[in-house]
């Protein structure tokens, strides 16, 4: 601005505007759409870039759309006759009315500059930038991907950054389904070099990440629908590929060319999530849709690495010696298991049932398997590696202190006949209530006092306090559970 005032037709004028832009898209749009901070941002190892949170990212974002108005207001007061190309100058106006919201009069200006774009190139820039107004316009709860936003995105199928913007414009204004589909697209450019793009590949971050998370952004849509979406859009998202998935039109094939014949994973994504959430009866009708075939081949090769049911979670507790003999076989999946579950929670549950401590004993063994240390993780986790990282995902408090697994040890003690189970059922509690302690001060490993830890565990001053006799074949090793449970009767 003060280089206009001393010198309107300076050669460099231009230059420092495209400067301008460029800062203002950095720091607007990259927090907006990926949650990361701008390239240009506090050092990350200060104590303001070390505890950003997404709400400041966002804050600061909207800062500085506010500047973006103050350089958009400048340029309206212009003579473009005077500060050389008028389409540059103009395209920058267009620009800045996307990236302050104006989204009419930025849809008015680029229909006025496609008339005389001088290369393809900027109108291919121009093509990007009404897509985004098309989309961001819409008002919230009622966004599709308008007509012609399909021929852009047609047109430019490689240009992943675009691709993405697209679909958080759809997410932000309520359309999950459409920005998943979107999303799905852009897996298959993951980590492509020979595009005119360049590196292909978009991370992204989400608002319910913590600051020790391991992982804290996304390149792939299915672990991100996985960490982020709710049962219930996922099941809309399933609905919308069974109804369209086999339209011929060329939006259609693009749209669903990476997920149309993946439904029975996104089943057992949707059984997952109720499995999270507890509701036993609606994950196991989501795992019946997946199919016996899928559920053949599931969890099962060698291509699944540490995901592969191996061990009966009923029966077998990981790094521990066997102790319970197997009263019935299923084949291993999360179909079978969960149907299983089901049958022994009502079993301990019949209150003229005999055995009710052998059956809620049971069901806390498989709650306790579902845990980061368990050999089921796969029934509350899609990938193998979610045991050694924390994660967003709504169940990670249950994930690592196995609350339900100890809630049914100590409905096994409650109703069990003799001293050394109840023991036993004690015992499996506190190792429980140990893993919800470690998961308390998992920020604090440095400082963090395992023995005086345990000491405060009740349930181990329990165990000590009412059976003395039997803490130390408890606590010293594993070896002594089985003759413990055999004491049942």
């Amino acid at each position: 601005q003060k280089v206009y005032e001393l010198n309107l037709t300076a050669e460099g004028l231009s230059f420092l505007l495209l400067r301008e832009i460029n800062k203002v898209e950095d720091f607007v749009l990259t927090p907006s759409y990926t949650l990361f901070q701008p390239s240009l941002s506090y050092d990350s190892w200060s104590a303001e870039g070390k505890d950003s949170s997404a709400l400041q990212t966002l804050h600061r974002a909207e800062h500085d759309r506010i500047y973006a108005k103050e350089v958009l207001r400048f340029i309206n007061t212009i003579n473009l006759n005077k500060v050389g190309s008028i389409f540059f100058w103009q395209s920058c106006k267009a620009y800045l009315q996307f990236i302050t919201k104006d989204y009419n009069a930025c849809l008015v200006q680029v229909n006025q500059l496609q008339k005389w774009a001088p290369d393809t190139t900027l109108a291919t820039q121009l093509q990007i930038i009404k897509a985004l107004a098309l989309t961001g316009r819409q008002p919230k709860g009622n966004a599709i991907i308008p007509t012609e936003v399909q021929s852009i995105i047609l047109a430019n199928p490689k240009n992943g950054q675009f691709i993405f913007a697209i679909a958080k414009e759809l997410e932000n204004l309520g359309n999950a389904t459409d920005a998943a589909l979107l999303y799905s697209r852009l897996t298959e450019m993951t980590y492509q070099e020979d595009t005119a793009y360049g590196r292909n590949t978009v991370y992204w971050r989400i608002a319910q990440n913590k600051g020790n998370t391991y992982s804290d952004y996304y390149t792939d849509y299915f672990d991100y629908i996985d960490a982020v979406y709710t049962p219930e859009q996922i099941q809309q998202f399933i609905e919308d590929i069974r109804n369209n998935r086999d339209a011929s039109n060329s939006f259609s094939v693009f749209k669903y060319e990476g997920v149309k014949d993946q439904l029975s994973r996104f089943y057992d994504l949707l059984g997952t999530k109720y499995i999270r959430q507890n509701k036993l009866e609606t994950a196991l009708a989501a795992f019946e849709k997946a199919g016996k075939l899928y559920w053949n081949r599931a969890y099962t090769s060698w291509d699944d690495q540490t995901n592969v049911f191996d061990q009966n979670p009923f029966y077998t507790l990981k790094y521990t010696p066997k102790f319970i003999e197997a009263q019935d076989s299923i084949r291993l999946n999360k179909y079978t298991i969960t149907k299983q579950l089901i049958h022994y929670i009502h079993q301990a549950e019949d209150e003229n049932e005999k055995d009710r401590d052998y059956y809620y004993f049971l069901v806390a063994n498989a709650y306790y398997n579902m845990s980061h240390q368990g050999n089921a993780t796969m029934m509350r986790r899609i990938s193998p590696w979610s045991r050694y990282r924390l994660s967003a995902i709504e169940d990670e408090p249950e994930f690592r202190q196995s609350n339900l697994a100890k809630k049914y040890y100590l409905l096994a003690r409650q109703y069990a006949q003799t001293e050394k189970f109840r023991a036993l059922c004690l015992r499996m509690a506190a190792h429980c209530e140990t893993q919800k302690m470690d998961y308390k001060n998992i920020g604090d490993w440095y400082d963090f006092d395992r023995q005086a830890d345990l000491s405060a565990n009740t349930y181990y001053s329990d165990l000590q306090a009412n059976y003395p006799d039997y803490f130390d074949d408890l606590t010293s090793n594993c070896d002594r559970f089985q003759a413990y449970f055999e004491s049942r009767r």
